[in-house]
C-alpha cells in the first residue's frame, strides 16, 4: 500500500460521522523515523483545512502491533480506551479539546500496518464502528 485514502472513502466517513459533502484527498507522502507515512485528508475545501479529519497510514517492517499503538497513546491528554478484537492492537483517546485519535495496527504480509484517524470528538460507538471497518481493511 502506498496511499491512505483507499482505506476509508469520503462517503463512508461522512455517513459514520453524520455529515455530507466531504471529499477525500491524498496528500504528498512523508516519512517518519521508522516508516513511510501516507495521509488522506477529508474535507470540503481544496486544499482541506487543518481542521479536516485525517487518516494516516504507516507500514513498519519490524514493529510489534502494540508498539505503534502504544506510542500513539502517549500523545493523549487522558486515558486511552482499548478496542479488543479490532486488528492486533487498537485504541482511541482524546488528543486535545477538539481531536480524538483512533489507532489500529495489524501484522500483515510480514509488516505491521497501522492506520491513525484524527477526528473531531464523537460518540464512543462512532470510534468502535470506524475502528472495526479499518481493522478489516488492514
Amino acid at each position: 500500500m502506498t496511499a491512505a485514502c483507499p482505506f476509508l472513502g469520503a462517503g463512508e466517513l461522512a455517513q459514520i460521522i453524520g455529515t455530507s459533502g466531504i471529499v477525500a484527498k491524498e496528500e504528498p507522502p512523508g516519512k517518519t523515523d521508522t516508516a513511510p507515512k501516507y495521509t488522506c485528508a477529508y474535507g470540503t475545501g481544496d486544499p482541506p483545512r487543518e481542521s479536516a479529519p485525517r487518516l494516516y497510514f504507516f507500514a513498519f517492517t519490524k514493529a510489534d502491533p502494540n508498539t505503534p499503538v502504544s506510542s500513539t497513546a502517549k500523545n493523549c491528554t487522558g486515558p486511552s480506551t482499548s478496542l479488543p478484537g479490532v486488528g492486533d492492537a487498537a485504541m482511541y483517546c482524546e488528543l486535545d479539546d477538539y481531536w480524538t485519535t483512533l489507532a489500529i495496527a495489524k501484522r500483515v504480509h510480514g509488516e505491521t500496518r497501522m492506520v491513525d484517524l484524527h477526528l473531531p470528538h464523537h460518540r464512543d460507538d462512532v470510534y468502535t464502528q470506524v475502528a472495526k471497518l479499518l481493522g478489516e481493511r488492514l
